[in-house]
């Protein structure tokens, strides 16, 4: 027994004298859309550093924008939270650039102790942050930062003024060089982007995977994933890398726990939970925040209008089903514009009858999406509109209805479009965009957004009267 003993003290000290294991816990929260649950997400940081004061807190972007809170200050009062919760690192989401690159900035700007990641996005000529190199428990971490490289995809070219991006393997092979260097303990990406990828989205068509990149880059041990509203409590996707996403709009965050060898500078084990913010009362939030919400509140029951008895405005269900606030969209946007035609899809599910609130306009439509005219030839025209209808399956959805002010054939129409139609609807779209971009085409962008079209519109128009005539096309006459 005395030489059993021996043997087991004999190899514990030889373990010891090759191993430091340290414990670090990273909190994680992404696509928090302006939530008036940041009010639990702060309290919840609170008292997991009270448990642990070297915590790392990361947010993994789309904080801004996405609620009908977040419209009144364009995510101001979001920024606020984050500094109130003392967040370590912030990585800008799609929706962050939203307002436009002016408003990100000073939202930027406006944070306090906060590192802002973004290893493939030049700003202003001005490559953004790339990684940052913290210490915990006596762990060093390295925690890279990468934003979705398909801003164009989805957002207008003067909303995006100077921005330029790089892949996200582009962004990753510029900054592992000096990480290497640093020697970190661990290596964390932190990344507006899921496990995958659409293929619409990419140039081969083909679906991009993050294994792929953990492939190139094997020190990556741990992947903070945002954007696609997917909820992963914790698994493999390659080995030895583990990745996490907490649920959109505030409903949990994910709390990983990580052992760590430092002397061979490997994850001994991984353990991850998403913990509900329902039950965790609300801290108390500082008075930009509060302020934001009692105007939110008072806004939210404005009466715009009270529309036709049995009328409802529905979403574009199909090609064939384009609902009623597709084509009313459209005529709304002509009429501002004064175009001779102009496109309008539905901008989410919801559904609104009898009296219509602000609330209900936004929830009607939710996004900051402004309004581009374009001069197209009839050939041109004609591109757009088989283009749309090719679509099939799913992305009929996204069909863009239209509504046509002039009769008379013309060498030259002017046409209005949302904003992300014009930027190709996520990859639905490249005919449209490539025509918009094609720099051969007359192209202006006008202040107001599709939100603020419609608004004006329900204000000065009869609904009764404009409903009573027919149906062409699907827009009304």
């Amino acid at each position: 027994m005395r030489k059993i003993s021996s043997i087991l003290f004999f190899f514990c000290a030889v373990f010891c004298c090759y191993a430091e294991i340290r414990t670090v816990t990273v909190l994680q929260t992404t696509d928090l859309h302006g939530s008036p649950e940041m009010a639990g997400v702060v309290s919840l940081i609170r008292q997991q550093r009270a448990a642990d004061p070297g915590l790392l807190v990361i947010d993994c972007g789309d904080l801004t924008q996405g609620t009908y809170e977040a419209t009144f200050d364009h995510g101001a009062s979001m920024i606020c939270a984050l500094n109130a919760a003392k967040y370590d690192v912030f990585v800008p989401g799609n929706h962050d650039f939203d307002y436009g690159t002016a408003t990100l900035k000073n939202n930027l700007a406006r944070l306090s102790g906060v590192k802002v990641l973004g290893a493939n996005l030049v700003l202003d000529g001005k490559p953004m942050n790339g990684w940052a190199l913290f210490e915990r428990n006596g762990v060093r971490i390295a925690v890279i930062g990468i934003v979705p490289p398909y801003l164009f995809q989805w957002i207008a070219l003067p909303q995006l003024s100077g921005v330029r991006l790089m892949s996200v393997a582009q962004g990753v092979a510029k900054v592992m060089p000096e990480i290497r260097r640093a020697k970190p303990d661990l290596v964390i990406l932190a990344i507006h982007l899921g496990e995958f990828s659409s293929g619409r989205l990419n140039e081969d068509g083909r679906v991009y995977a993050l294994a792929s990149l953990l492939k190139m880059f094997p020190e990556i041990s741990l992947v903070l994933a945002g954007h696609t509203h997917q909820t992963v409590p914790g698994k493999y996707v390659y080995p030895g890398a583990w990745l996490v996403q907490p649920t959109a709009y505030g409903k949990n965050a994910a709390l990983i726990r990580l052992s760590v060898d430092t002397k061979k500078r490997q994850i001994v084990s991984v353990e991850s939970e998403l913990i509900p913010l329902e039950g965790i009362e609300s801290a108390v939030m500082p008075e930009e925040w509060m302020e934001n919400l009692a105007r939110a509140a008072a806004g939210r029951e404005e009466i715009l209008t009270k529309l036709p008895s049995g009328f409802e405005l529905t979403p574009v269900k199909s090609r064939k089903e384009h609902g009623t606030l597709a084509p009313l969209c459209a005529r709304a946007i002509a009429e501002y514009a004064g175009t001779d035609l102009a496109f309008s899809s539905s901008y989410s599910s919801y559904t609104c009858r009898g009296r219509m609130r602000e609330y209900d306009l936004y929830r009607l439509i939710p996004f900051e999406n402004f309004i581009t005219v374009l001069s197209l030839t009839q050939h041109e025209l004609d591109a757009v509109m088989n283009e749309q209808n090719a679509l099939t399956g799913r992305a009929e959805k996204s069909f863009l209805v239209h509504h046509r002010r002039c009769r008379e054939a013309k060498e030259t129409y002017t046409v209005a479009f949302g904003s992300y139609a014009v930027s190709g609807a996520g990859g639905r779209f490249p005919i449209l965009k490539a025509i918009a971009e094609s720099g051969t085409v007359k192209r202006r962008e006008l202040p107001l957004t599709v939100r603020d079209a419609f608004r004006a519109f329900l204000k000065n128009t009869d609904l009764t009267k404009s409903l009573s005539g027919a149906t062409v096309n699907g827009s009304y006459q």
